[in-house]
């Protein structure tokens, strides 16, 4: 809290009527989103946990809300986790497996490939068995004292939220949100669940589009185990997916046909799809599959899908009223009182501004100019 405290006192002391206002507030947001991110980094858990869902906050209503700075300085967490060696999580695979993981599994990389809010990720090989080969493996294993930490972590939160919002940053729907969905992270059998719920509901993209298969007898409540997927690359960096000849429209289709198929289709919303969970690679040659006799052609890109510990489910109501909002916002010619009335059935008041967060192409079909656009961006 000292912290806090002490960051607090300095944003008071920014005089609003100042002709530098806006720079004084500037310059402590870039101070104190770095010492909120090292806070993070220290603490672990909910904290990281929060400060991922604060950088997956893209424009409007987002950056009305917290600062674009603090959006930034915790982007790294979405990836780039400090991780720990495997003996901080060693405990933990025992306990759930009942020996330890290392009797296993032929081999284990004690340093892990990935590490996240709540668990990191190891990579090891399982032994060969009949005709199947060494299989490579990615063990995700829960650290071991989130479980204790949980409440008293949300506490000191939903403190300093209740403290900052008096300043104009209201942080306490953000802690709502965390905390109402965080506890169902923790039980990897239903995140096991959702990946195989995501992967049926995407068979028809394969090869194209991939969720990694579960390993059943490595995953329990506090440990989960896929198939692990090499040469995957962030869907943010351009530069480094250009280098692999995979092109940015191919990709862009791809991510619109899963995510709008997994929810308009089948009902699953996935509620973590930031950057560190949505990857492409070099579409692999499919197993059994003939050589190709022609000369090489453009790279195919692959669209892997991780992290499926978060979903909400659409009932088919819901799920086919957004189908209606959603074809009759794109029609040619969009007749703007169905429009809102369909709108309506989600967002009340509020159904001008809900088709623009399904596209901005559809803020047009309720009839809003550009100024209005404007101002909701801006929070007004």
């Amino acid at each position: 809290m000292a912290l806090f405290n002490a960051a607090k006192e300095e944003y008071a002391k920014v005089d609003p009527t100042a002709p530098d206002a806006n720079e004084q507030r500037t310059a402590c947001h870039r101070k104190h989103a770095k010492e909120a991110l090292q806070f993070a980094i220290d603490n672990g858990g909910v904290y990281i946990k929060a400060a991922q869902f604060v950088a997956s906050l893209q424009g409007g209503a987002g950056e009305a809300g917290v600062p674009r700075e603090y959006v930034e300085a915790f982007k790294p967490l979405t990836d780039r986790v400090p991780p720990r060696h495997y003996e901080a999580v060693a405990q933990v695979a025992e306990e759930e497996l009942g020996q330890p993981l290392t009797s296993l599994v032929e081999s284990l990389d004690e340093w892990p490939v990935a590490a996240a809010s709540l668990a990191q990720v190891h990579c090891a090989y399982l032994p060969a068995e009949g005709k199947l080969g060494r299989r490579k493996v990615a063990v995700k294993l829960q650290y071991p004292t989130l479980q204790e930490q949980m409440a008293s972590d949300f506490e000191t939160l939903k403190m300093m939220a209740t403290m900052i919002a008096p300043n104009g940053y209201d942080f306490g729907w953000i802690i709502d949100d965390i905390q109402k969905y965080v506890t169902s992270e923790l039980d990897f059998t239903r995140e096991a669940l959702n990946s195989r719920a995501a992967s049926d509901a995407l068979a028809s993209l394969a090869p194209s589009v991939l969720v990694p298969p579960v390993v059943s007898q490595l995953s329990t409540r506090r440990v989960m185990t896929t198939e692990f997927l090499d040469g995957l690359t962030r869907l943010d960096r351009p530069a480094e997916l250009r280098a692999l000849q995979l092109e940015p429209l191919a990709i862009g289709v791809l991510v619109g046909t899963a995510f709008s198929q997994l929810p308009l289709e089948y009902g699953l919303v996935h509620g973590d799809p930031h950057a560190g969970n949505v990857y492409a690679r070099v579409r692999p040659p499919v197993p059994g599959a003939a050589p190709s006799t022609t000369s090489p052609s453009v790279p195919q890109p692959q669209l892997v899908i991780l992290d499926h510990g978060l979903y909400h489910r659409l009932s088919d109501t819901d799920r086919l009223a957004v189908c209606d909002l959603i074809l009759a916002c794109a029609t040619p010619w969009p007749n703007r009182a169905e429009v809102l009335r369909l709108s309506g059935q989600f967002a009340g008041a509020l159904a001008p501004l809900f088709p623009a967060l399904i596209s901005p192409a559809f803020a047009f079909a309720t009839g809003l100019n550009v100024k209005q656009l404007r101002a909701a961006a801006e929070g007004r």
